[in-house]
């Protein structure tokens, strides 16, 4: 850089400069637009501190069935007497209670509250059926497979939103 003036080379590092801080911007911009593709499906609620996966209790967006519009489904299905219907509305009330219990317990990790929850919706189960007739019992556990079929796909169709998805250049 001999031979250069005071003035052009002044003049020289204020172009490398603006050139510079254009660069930061452009890099600035990108990493906003970036950010942007991922924001809407952020926005709608905060991270959570347990994946989605993970979670034991129902998921914030989809509020749990009173005992009592879940009996009344349950006896418009199976055909539930009168006393029946008072038995398992107790029951899911009850289970509803304990669901509520463990995710509330901040002692339990993650995977500790799913067995807990999976053997306490076990023990639910069976006291269920033990309610049940034999017919009553085989529609029960095909109304169990459809659910169990619903979360999957509802799983299926998280993980897929989830999915990290790349803008288009």
């Amino acid at each position: 850089m001999e031979g250069l003036g005071d003035t052009a080379m002044t003049s020289l590092f204020i172009r490398w400069d603006l050139r510079l801080t254009f660069a930061g911007g452009l890099a600035l911009a990108w990493a906003a637009a970036w950010a942007s593709a991922w924001t809407p499906a952020c926005a709608q609620s905060p991270a959570p501190l347990v994946p989605a996966s993970r979670r034991v209790a129902t998921a914030p967006d989809r509020a749990p069935v009173a005992p009592e519009v879940a009996v009344e489904r349950l006896a418009v299905q199976l055909g539930l007497t009168d006393p029946q219907k008072i038995q398992l509305k107790a029951i899911l009330a009850e289970r509803q209670e304990q669901m509520r219990a463990i995710q509330g317990d901040a002692s339990l990790r993650p995977y500790q509250k799913l067995r807990k929850a999976q053997a306490a919706h076990q023990e639910y189960d069976r006291r269920i059926l033990a309610t049940l007739n034999d017919e009553q019992k085989r529609q029960y556990e095909g109304l169990e497979a459809q659910a169990k079929e619903a979360l999957k796909r509802r799983r299926q169709t998280r993980k897929e939103s989830l999915a990290p998805s790349y803008p288009a250049d």
